[in-house]
C-alpha cells in the first residue's frame, strides 16, 4: 500500500495517480451492473484475463473480479453489484477510480463517490465546475468529448 495515498483521508483530494472517472447510467445499475474501463486506463493496468483488484471507499474495502474483455477490462457484475448496494449507488453519481497499486499480484483502486456536488479540489483537477449536470465530459486531452467522463492524468 502507498502511504503516501491518503488512504482513508475524506477530503477528495486526488494522489496524482492514474485514474477515471465516470457518471453512473441505467448500465452500470440495476439490472446489468457492468462497468467497463475505458481504454486508455488498460495501458496501466496489469494484462492479466482475470484478477482481483481491490476498491477501497473511507475505512472500507470491497474485493472485486477485474476481468480483461478484448483489450477493455470490466468489473465482475456480481462483486460490482455488491459494491454498487453496500454504497447505495444511484444514476447521476460520479465516481473516481485512482489506481492506487498495480502489479501482476495486486491491483488496487481508491474510489472517490460524487454525489449532487464536486468537492473544490476534485473539480479543479477535473476542469469541471462544481455543480455536476446529468452527462460526462471526456477530456482526456486529445480534445475528444461526448463520451461519458473519462479522464486521465498521468
Amino acid at each position: 500500500m502507498d502511504t503516501n495515498s491518503n488512504e482513508g483521508d475524506e477530503s477528495g483530494h486526488l494522489s496524482g495517480k492514474p485514474f477515471f472517472d465516470v457518471i453512473l447510467s441505467k448500465s452500470h445499475l440495476h439490472p446489468l451492473y457492468a462497468l467497463y474501463f475505458p481504454s486508455e486506463i488498460n495501458k496501466v493496468l496489469p494484462p492479466t484475463e482475470v484478477a482481483t483488484a481491490v476498491l477501497t471507499n473511507k475505512d472500507r474495502k470491497w474485493n472485486v473480479e477485474h476481468r480483461m474483455t478484448g483489450s477493455r477490462g470490466r468489473f465482475d457484475r456480481a462483486s460490482w453489484r455488491e459494491f454498487v448496494v453496500d454504497n447505495r449507488l444511484k444514476e447521476g453519481d460520479g465516481l473516481v477510480f485512482e489506481v492506487m497499486e498495480c502489479t501482476v499480484d495486486k491491483l488496487e483502486f481508491k474510489v472517490h463517490i460524487l454525489r449532487d456536488e464536486t468537492p473544490p479540489e476534485i473539480a479543479e483537477r477535473l476542469g469541471v465546475s462544481g455543480r455536476r449536470g446529468g452527462g460526462g465530459r471526456c477530456n482526456d486531452g486529445g480534445g475528444s468529448s461526448g463520451q461519458d467522463c473519462v479522464i486521465i492524468i498521468k
